[in-house]
Formats: C-alpha cells, structure tokens, sequence
C-alpha cells in the first residue's frame, strides 16, 4: 500500500499520526534553545599569565617567549599570536579545526607545569582559556543613586545586587565596576621608624603575621569532641594599631606609636557612569553552553524582584542584554518567515483561485515547518540566526510538492473519477518525481555538510534545517494532501482564472520563439549567466554577516599610555557631550579605567586595559523612533568628536560581541625583530589607510610602555648596611610621594 492509499484508506490513523508530529514539534520548539549563532567550539585556546608591574619588554622577554616555545610544541597547532602588555602575557594558540580542546588543553598544562621553574617566581599561574562567546557579558546593569556616597553604592553592587544576579540559573559570574572600595590604610611615620630601627619590611611582616585565623584540629575530653580554632583576625583599627612591632627597653613599641590607621578607600583606578551620573556598573558573564535568551528572560525577572526590594533611592537599569538583541533578531528572521509563507498562499490562491486548495498548501507549510523543530531538537541545534535564515528559505520550497500533487489530482478529477481514486492515482503518479526532485534539491547541499572552518560549521546548520524542511514538504504532499483532497476537493471548483489563460498564451509564444531559435538562445542564455557571474563578483558588497541596524554601539576610547585616570576621564566626558546631543540616543553608559577582570580581560581585549582607555555602551531608540539608521549617527557622532592629538574613538557594533566577532575586518601583520621600527612603520601603514575614502577608525594594536622611574640598587653599599635589595625593593612603595596621583 503506497503513502497516498494508506492516507486516504486511514485517515483517522493519519490525522493521529500528524497529530502526534505536530505536538512533538510544538514541545520541540518551546525547549530547543535560542541563541544569535550556532554553537561554535572555536579551535581557540589563550595562556594568559599576569606578572604585575612588569614592563612589556620585562614580559615579553621572561614570560611570552618561554610560553610560545613551550605551546609550539603541541600537537595540532595552526598558528601562534602572542602579546605582551604591561604586567600580562598572553598567547593565543589557533588548532587545526576538530581538535580536541580539552585534551589540547591539558598538554598545554603540563608543559607548563615542567616550565614553571624557568618562569619568574612571582608570576602568577598561567591561565588556559578556552575562546567561548559566554566570555563576552551577556548583560549589563547599572546602579545609581541621588543621596548615596561613591562607597555606598558599590557596598550596595558587592553585598547586594552581585549575590542576587549569581544566583541566577545560567549565570557564572558578575563582576562589579566603579564606586569607592574600602581599604584600611596604615600611615607610617618613617623618622619614627628609622629612630626605632624599624624596617617597612618588619611592619608588613608583623601585619601578616598577626591577621590570621588557622585551625587548630580537635580536641576531645569527657565524650565530647571540639573544634579549635586560633582566631587572630583583626576586629577594628584599634586591633591594628595595637600590634607589637617590637621591645626597647622593655617596652613594647606599638604600631600606632609609629603610625597611624585609617578606614578609608582605595586609589580609584577605574570609574563607570550612567547618562552621565556617577553609577557602579554590573557585568554579567553566562555559563558556556546556557541559553542566553532564557538566561536573559530569568535576569529581567530577578532585577524586577530585586528593585523591589532595594531602598527607594537606588535604581537599578538595564544597559545592554544579549536577550533583547537576539530576540529582535530572531522575531525579524521570523517574521521574515510568516511573510513568505502569507505571500506563498496569497499567489496561490490568485492561480487558483479556490480557497480549499489554497488552504490545503496553508496547512502543509506550518506542518512542514513545525516538524523541522523535531530533528533539529534532538540532534542539539538551536533556533539562532542560521536556522531561521534555512526556514525562511526552506518556506519557499516546502510548497513546491503539495503544488504537484494537487495539479495531478485535479487533473484525475475532471477526467471524471471520484476524490479518493483521483487523491490516490494524482499523488502515486507523481510521487516518485517529487520524491527524486526533492533528493536531489537536498543532495545540492551535501558539500556543505563537508565544509570546514566557521563557515562550515554555520553553513552545516543551514543545510540541514532545509534539508529537513523538504523531507517535511515531501512527507506531507505524500501523505497530508491526498488524504485532504478526498474530503474537501470539488472537480467544478477548478477553473483557470482569466488572466492564467493569458499568461499561458504568453508561454507558448515564448517557447515557440526558443524552440525555433535554439542557437541564439543558447547564446543569449550564455551571455547572461556570464554577465550575472561577472556582476556578482565586480559589483555586489562581500562581508561574512549582513550589516544589521542595531540599538547598541559599543565604543572604545583610548588615549596614549601613561595618561592618568583624570586626563581620561575629562576627554570621555567630551565624547559623552557629544553622543548625547543625538536626538536617537536613548542614553550612554562609560566604563573608564581598569575593571577587575584580570589578566582574562586584557588578554581576551573584552574591556580597558588601564586607565588610559575606556569603554563606552551608547543605546538607541527603537527604529521607529528615529529617522536616522544607527550607522548614520555614529557617523555624525565621529564627525563631531574633537579631534585630539594621541585619542582614538572606535566603534562596533555591541551585538556581534555575542559571536566575539572582530569589528576590524580587515588587518594588516607586520613582522620585524626592532620593536622601534615596527612601531614607525606601523604609524605610517595607520596615517596612509586613514586617508583612504570610506576607511574609519584605523588603528595599530602597538602600545607603547608607560613611562616609568626605575630604582637601581648599589648592590655592594646594601651589603655594608646589611640589608637585601628585596627590604629595598619593600620599602619603595611606601615612600613619600608614590603610590599617590599629582593632579
């Protein structure tokens, strides 16, 4: 019994069977998850180290080298990118597409671990990063107030609102920016040190020494078991000023006899801003492999709660989401789709015109796509940007075999047999056709399914969401249709509408021209595919991904190194004016200095990377709430930024950091062994691009080191005076005049 008997003969069977399809497809659809792109294991590994207070040279020569011979070791490597910046080595290591990353990952670990006495003892261990979109954040907050210090906004970030955002299912982190940090600082007297005979070395010694609480094992007696604990901790400033630095004459010298204890803050080393307003920004980090959608959905819930319960002068808003810029994208994609779908049914109904075959085709596309929902589920994909691109295409093709089968069995149908003979021979005839035709329209994308690197792993995702779209479209014209057409089809309902006559009388004059002109034809045909291929390659734009009109900008702002916080600050201020004259800005948020991402950030370039940058968040009003696109306005906005010597302002788009998309597509490598001459040669490659019409924000990625004092030690003289350069090198930070900021 073929498809279409069976079908026809059981309908009820049928109706259960796509019954069953359909509610499959719907659970399908509500669990699958939702992303902007594929998930993609990008071959990517970083070692990052942090060796604080080096200098890029320092790094580069103790650090960066010995790693990138080590890494240059293991198997499977593609190429090396290593980058030395002040108190951080970095070195990205790019594998062979396939690789097994985790196994990559722990030889690099090992041979680390046979490297570690080579490296400065004072390096921090070196961390193996594996590149993963969830490293971008996937959402950002900031907290203001109009009555609460500095301090007490970020106690509110660190004891409030970063507990309540971790909790949250999906997220694994959220780091906070800005605000005042408590710091108990000790001021000492260094004339009552040296008349003492006391060294900064002993103080910091004794300081460790005494702020400790250690466990002291268990101690049982009578049948009872308790725990000992030493507990040391200091409790207030008394307890500190209270510590023995030594005896003279017998008498102890107290701390606070040389000194004196402070509650106040850190030096401010980073600072973030809200529309202008001071504020303690939220950064939010999801765990790889979380749906980001979902996960953004469960935050706006938790922050709804959690404003709920914060004072009355503290608000909570919403900077940035990677939610909010995916569902837009999907919704768009989508809804791209429903309209191809209307369109499809609208052109048939003008052939056709009759509502019940036309309804026919209107049932096969949802059933056809909902179904698509099952195999994609189960075999891991996500409903992203690539998948939805395959639907709308796939709508296209999915009535393409429902139109055949209801041609045939129409045409069986007036030849005068009844509706179930005429479904089951118009659909039996045809079948293997349709069958053929639609294997070979799959087969087309075979090649895909072989592709390597990035684009194939985007490209295999759309070739499979079409293919299971037309094994959909061919199950349903097969099985669907015929079983429809027994019931609801009437033979004197079908008649050509006048302008199908027409159209036909067109059509054979057109093919009557072709077959008596075959050769010209075949000329003609040639020229145009050549003309088309040509026009393709000469005239249309290229890019990997289509630009997209996006709310959020992200952009960096970066002033030569060794500028001060200050001197930053002021000239984002002055980028901030700027932006905020734009009638399409909704508002601005600013991240100036260092945040507390460590040496991940600086190697993985995911925020500033001392306080001579800044990063800035500008959101734009909805679409329909503004006449300029988001380009146009960055546009103006980088037109009218003052032009200053050494500031650099670019622009990205703050959407594709869901990908860890580079917002520099083009790049420019060059190789030397003189650091001074790279850096000349770089200025020029910069300054000529500049020129170049339609080139903006060009730049190099060569940072010069900050300017530093260095205190070279008379090895010798320390010897006489019995001291070691280490009590030296101790000593330095706490001298007048350092580890303070002229303004």
């Amino acid at each position: 019994m073929t498809p279409a008997a069976f079908s026809v003969k059981r309908a009820v069977t049928v109706s259960m069977l796509i019954l069953i399809l359909v509610v499959l497809g719907g659970i399908s659809l509500y669990r699958i998850g939702m992303d902007m792109f594929p998930d993609i294991e990008f071959p990517l590994l970083v070692v990052a180290a942090q060796y604080e207070g080096a200098s890029p040279e320092d790094v580069e020569q103790l650090v960066t080298k010995p790693l990138e011979q080590v890494v240059a070791t293991i198997k499977n490597v593609k190429k090396l990118t290593a980058t030395s910046k002040e108190g951080v080595a970095s070195v990205m290591v790019e594998f062979e597409w396939g690789t097994n990353l985790d196994a990559a990952s722990q030889d690099i670990r090992d041979k680390l671990e046979m490297l570690k006495d080579f490296l400065p003892a004072d390096l921090k261990t070196p961390a193996i990063l594996k590149f993963d979109p969830s490293m971008i954040p996937v959402a950002l907050y900031s907290i203001t107030s109009g009555k609460r210090t500095s301090m007490g906004l970020r106690q509110v970030g660190d004891k409030t609102v970063k507990p309540a955002l971790e909790q949250v299912d999906g997220i694994a982190s959220c780091i906070v920016v800005g605000g005042d940090t408590r710091e108990i600082l000790v001021s000492l007297d260094r004339n009552k040190l040296h008349a003492l005979g006391i060294g900064i070395g002993t103080v910091l010694m004794k300081l460790r020494g005494e702020n400790v609480n250690l466990p002291g094992g268990y101690f049982g007696r009578f049948r009872r078991e308790y725990l000992v604990r030493t507990v040391g901790e200091f409790s207030s400033l008394e307890d500190i000023g209270s510590v023995i630095l030594g005896h003279r004459g017998g008498v102890p010298i107290y701390l606070r006899d040389v000194g004196e204890v402070f509650d106040t803050s850190k030096e401010v080393r980073g600072l973030s801003r809200n529309n202008g307003l001071p504020s303690v920004m939220m950064i939010v980090y999801k765990e790889s492999g979380a749906n980001t959608v979902l996960v953004s959905r469960t935050m706006d819930a938790a922050v709804r709660k959690l404003q709920a319960v914060l004072p009355a002068d503290i608000q909570m808003s919403t900077m940035f989401t990677q939610g909010e810029f995916i569902l837009r994208l999907l919704n768009a994609a989508a809804s791209n789709a429903v309209q191809g779908a209307l369109l499809a049914m609208v052109l048939l109904w003008l052939f056709l015109r009759n509502l019940r075959p036309t309804l026919t085709i209107g049932l096969a596309i949802p059933v056809s796509i909902i179904a698509i929902f099952i195999p994609l589920y189960f075999l891991g994909f996500t409903l992203n940007f690539i998948t939805l691109i395959g639907l709308a295409l796939a709508v296209g093709m999915l009535v393409d075999n429902s139109i055949v089968v209801i041609e045939n069995i129409y045409r069986h149908m007036v030849l005068g047999e009844d509706r179930s003979a005429a479904a089951i021979k118009g659909t039996d005839e045809v079948g293997l056709a349709i069958t053929a035709s639609t294997l070979t329209t799959i087969v087309v994308f075979v090649p895909l399914l072989f592709a390597t690197g990035i684009a194939g792993r985007i490209f295999r995702d759309l070739a499979l969401t079409v293919s299971f779209g037309l094994l959909a479209s061919l199950l349903v014209a097969l099985t669907i249709v015929p079983m429809i057409a027994s019931r609801l089809f009437k033979p004197t309902e079908f008649r050509d509408p006048p302008f199908v006559s027409m159209l036909q009388g067109w059509y054979r004059r057109v093919i009557g021209w072709v077959l008596n002109n075959q050769g010209k034809t075949v000329m003609l045909t040639g020229v145009m595919v050549v003309a088309a291929i040509v026009l393709a390659i000469v005239a249309l734009p290229k890019q990997f991904m289509p630009e997209m009109d996006q709310r959020m900008v992200r952009g960096m702002v970066k002033l030569p190194v060794g500028i001060s916080l200050a001197e930053t600050d002021a000239v984002v201020r002055a980028v901030e004016r700027v932006v905020q004259e734009q009638p399409e800005v909704a508002g601005i948020g600013a991240v100036i200095g260092v945040t507390q991402g460590g040496g991940a950030d600086a190697a993985m370039g995911t925020g500033p990377e001392g306080v001579n940058e800044a990063e800035l968040y500008i959101r734009m009003k909805n679409r329909s709430q503004r006449k300029r696109t988001t380009r146009q306005v960055i546009d103006t906005i980088r037109s009218r930024i003052p032009d200053l010597k050494g500031v650099k302002v670019i622009f990205s788009d703050a959407g594709m950091m869901s990908m860890g998309a580079n917002p520099k597509p083009i790049s420019i490598k060059l190789y030397g062994d003189d650091l001074n001459t790279l850096a000349r040669l770089a200025d020029t490659v910069v300054a000529r691009i500049a020129a170049i019409r339609d080139v903006t924000d060009p730049e190099s990625n060569f940072n010069r080191g900050r300017p530093e004092f260095q205190v070279r030690v008379n090895r010798e003289r320390c010897a006489r005076a019995g001291i070691s350069v280490g009590e030296v090198a101790h000593t330095v930070p706490g001298s007048p005049g350092l580890g303070t900021r002229d303004d």
